[in-house]
């Protein structure tokens, strides 16, 4: 791969990117690195600057990098968005650099908003199971891939509702590097299924195919709840469950949800999203479930 090479003193000149008020990046600074400045360099990118920066961790990043840029299949998937170049300053390897996707909202963002419609939140939903499934669709052609870190503050969404994964340099490609996975790794009951998913001594996951499904499948029902569903109990997770049974969910998208909790393998439920009751869903909320039980209704 290309390296762009910075001096301390050009990197010291460069301007800080400002995400989204609400979106948070914990794994590092992100700067502009405007085309013209550097050779080879013929559209506007931005540079991201990890804040750990250990060997393997490192290592790791770098054959991600180089394994994305190599495979030929990966540059016919125009909703990944990984790094095309490695930025150095005073030659030592400190970052990569990414297309500064611009005019673009992070799903997060979109999906969190009291004004924007639940059938647009779920067909932006429905848009990320759907690369979910042609990104595991690779296993069949050998290329072990995963997201690893699947959350909607990794997606960005443009004008014409095109999504773009951003945030590539934590897939994996079978190996077994655990990292701290937005879900995965906040959810106390999750490491209870050590047969099912996989932790080291600090907690962090091991990704693998049922990891990401686990992360798509708490995406949609956290939409559908709005409320963040990792941090409510199994037994009221399940009784949740039983409450959108009696909205009109169908028997298999809940299957789906409850295999999480479950031994069985995890399930893509994109295909389902079109039984959601469209005219009961602002009722399936949490907090109306909530009420209901606090009054007896339920």
């Amino acid at each position: 791969m290309d390296v762009i090479s910075l001096t301390q003193n050009q990197f010291r000149r460069l301007t800080p990117f400002s995400l989204e008020r609400g979106v948070l990046n914990t794994e590092g600074q992100i700067y502009y690195l405007d085309k013209g400045d550097w050779q080879y360099v013929n559209k506007d990118l931005l540079f991201k600057k990890p804040y750990v920066l250990e060997e393997y961790v490192l290592a790791n990043k770098l054959v991600t990098i180089n394994n994305l840029n190599s495979n030929v299949v990966f540059n016919t998937l125009e909703e990944l968005v990984f790094p095309k170049y490695l930025v150095a300053i005073d030659g030592v390897i400190q970052g990569f650099s990414l297309e500064n996707k611009r005019n673009t909202s992070n799903l997060g963002i979109i999906l969190n908003s009291k004004v924007v419609p639940m059938k647009d939140k779920l067909l932006l939903l429905k848009k990320v199971g759907i690369l979910l499934s042609k990104v595991h669709d690779l296993q069949k052609n050998h290329v072990s891939f995963v997201f690893g870190d699947l959350h909607p503050y990794n997606f960005l969404v443009d004008k014409d509702k095109n999504i773009f994964a951003i945030d590539l340099d934590s897939a994996y490609f079978g190996t077994r590097v655990a990292i701290p996975s937005y879900y995965l790794s906040t959810n106390k009951y999750i490491p209870k299924m050590p047969n099912k998913y996989f932790f080291n001594q600090k907690g962090f996951s091991f990704p693998d195919l049922n990891s990401d499904l686990f992360c798509y499948n708490m995406m949609l029902i956290n939409t559908i709840a709005n409320k963040n569903m990792n941090s409510v109990s199994v037994e009221n997770y399940f009784e949740y469950l039983s409450y959108l049974s009696s909205m009109g969910f169908s028997n298999e998208l809940l299957q789906s949800f409850e295999n999480i909790y479950t031994s069985s393998d995890n399930a893509n439920p994109v295909d389902l999203l079109a039984t959601i009751p469209m005219n009961r869903v602002y009722e399936s909320g949490y907090t109306v479930f909530e009420k209901k039980k606090e009054w007896g209704i339920i």
